[in-house]
């Protein structure tokens, strides 16, 4: 240990900053200047970068059911890292090439859960005897995962530092469902939860049979202030339509992105809506100016058959993926152009588009993420988990278990240290200390 005073400090910095989060946390341990070095919020930055972008494997979060209920018959659901790899990143072909370990996660009892080890118990929703589920991943930026837990209460958690925060209550609370978003805003340099809420539907006229859809209200939590603030959100509707979030959020370059639609204000009677009224779209949201858009999708997207696709981030640009509905449709990629470049005109790009050639047990499979540039992971309807190449039309299968159509929950995720209690603020004034005195 008394020979660590003679590695450069740069040296270290460097070797330290490739180290897995759960390494880091026990170094800090030694000595109070590890304890400094790992807590510097110039470090967790060069650590996210490092650890993740020079990674030869890649990190994907799962939810899964536990095979056995508990003694009392509630269902139980574990949450685990998946952790792919090539020898040497290189695909030669062989099953045996792509290596993958598996990692539970151990939540914290303080965070209100009922837990047993990694396995978490889900309560019967009272008088039904249906489980609730809401125990569930919303969003994730830079190793920290937004969660809803039991009733939908909201939590930010880091898995690495084993450290959560859980989110005080909303500024809108009279809504009754909402969409989340969470990432970093590079101009205040904090991270930031984005909600948009619908509220309840109202109806008019003699017999109440006129149906009037509320507009969207949003608001804003900010990391460093602890606290919600209502964002205008005018641009989510219009005087004849409203536009609302859907699933697939992402965070790219300070701007956030959902899928989303948008539908008519109102109706001459609830019957008269209909699903086919539906036009979808991406929302987006600026961090910078805290302002709402909303971009139209490619026009095929609007043409039959419907599309089943993700929103996510590939080869450094906005992405949508997956596969067209019913038959043997492609798998196509398409890419928005750069939104701080063009704005709302921008438009889309083809990249991909390959008729799979996958056997009749798993045909139209669920997507659960691309894990490399030119690999997706796929749940198929028999509950095998397979990695396929859609360059070399390769599959690959994952002996996984407990995932099924319909009770999954998955993200591609970082691993990092940035804390969610105040532990390393950004703040550009912030440099790494070259003192580290050694025991």
């Amino acid at each position: 240990m008394a020979d660590l005073h003679k590695i450069p400090f740069e040296l270290l910095v460097q070797i330290l900053s490739r180290l897995p989060p759960k390494s880091l946390m026990r170094f800090k341990c030694i000595h109070k200047s590890f304890d400094a070095l790992v807590n510097n919020p110039q470090f967790a930055v060069k650590h996210l970068h490092y650890y993740n972008e020079r990674s030869s494997s890649t990190c994907i979060l799962f939810r899964r059911t536990a095979e056995h209920k508990t003694e009392n018959d509630k269902q139980q659901i574990y949450f685990s890292f998946l952790h792919l790899r090539y020898d040497n990143d290189v695909d030669d072909g062989d099953d045996h090439s792509l290596h993958f370990s598996l990692e539970d996660i151990h939540f914290p009892l303080s965070m209100g859960l009922k837990v047993r080890g990694p396995f978490i118990e889900l309560p019967d929703i009272s008088g039904t005897g249906l489980r609730d589920e809401s125990v569930t991943i919303l969003a994730h930026c830079d190793g920290i995962f937004c969660v809803s837990l039991y009733g939908g209460n909201l939590v930010l958690y880091n898995p690495g530092i084993n450290e959560f925060k859980i989110i005080p209550e909303s500024c809108l609370r009279d809504g009754i469902g909402f969409f989340v978003g969470f990432g970093f805003d590079p101009k205040s340099k904090d991270y930031l939860l984005v909600r948009i809420v619908s509220f309840k539907d109202l109806y008019d006229g003699e017999y109440e049979e006129h149906l009037v859809i509320q507009p969207p209200r949003a608001e804003v939590y900010t990391l460093r202030a602890n606290s919600w603030r209502e964002v205008n959100a005018d641009n989510l509707h219009t005087e004849t339509r409203n536009i609302f979030g859907l699933d697939c959020q992402t965070c790219f370059k300070g701007i956030f992105y959902w899928k989303g639609y948008d539908e008519p204000r109102e109706y001459m009677s609830s019957y008269d809506r209909d699903v086919e009224d539906l036009k979808y779209l991406v929302i987006l949201f600026d961090a910078c100016d805290r302002v709402f858009h909303s971009v139209k999708l490619p026009e095929c997207f609007y043409q039959f058959p419907l599309h089943e696709f993700i929103l996510t981030v590939w080869n450094n640009s906005v992405v949508l993926y997956g596969f067209y509905r019913g038959g043997d449709q492609p798998f196509e990629i398409w890419g928005m152009d750069d939104f701080a470049t063009t704005g709302i005109n921008c438009s889309w790009t083809k990249h991909i588009s390959i008729v799979l050639t996958l056997k009749a047990e798993i045909r139209v499979p669920l997507i659960l993420g691309l894990w490399k540039s030119d690999e997706v992971l796929l749940l198929a309807k028999n509950g095998c988990l397979v990695s396929y190449n859609f360059v070399t039309d390769k599959l690959k299968h994952l002996p996984i278990h407990y995932l099924s159509h319909g009770n999954y929950n998955q993200v591609v995720c970082k691993r990092s240290i940035v804390s969610v209690n105040g532990g390393n603020k950004f703040e550009s004034k912030d440099v790494i200390s070259n003192r580290v005195s050694c025991p």
